[in-house]
């Protein structure tokens, strides 16, 4: 809920949001409809979302270049 209304008060027109998260029992993806529902509709682009719970430097270097972001 914290992060849907900070999603709904400001205007993200051109910008890109790259979620990622640590959790013990879920994986980002349940969280992905509502950050691409919300962040599109306040003009952002979202882009895939990742799970680091125990990911090495190296996959999330790997996951910083899939994006175009490394």
């Amino acid at each position: 809920m914290a992060i849907n209304t900070f999603l709904e008060s400001y205007d993200l027109s051109g910008k890109t949001i790259l979620p990622f998260c640590t959790s013990g029992g879920s994986s980002i993806e349940e969280s992905m409809t509502d950050l691409r529902r919300i962040g599109e509709s306040r003009g952002a682009s979202v882009g895939t979302g990742l799970t680091a719970n125990s990911l090495s430097a190296e996959e999330i270097a790997n996951w910083l270049e899939s994006i175009g972001k490394n």
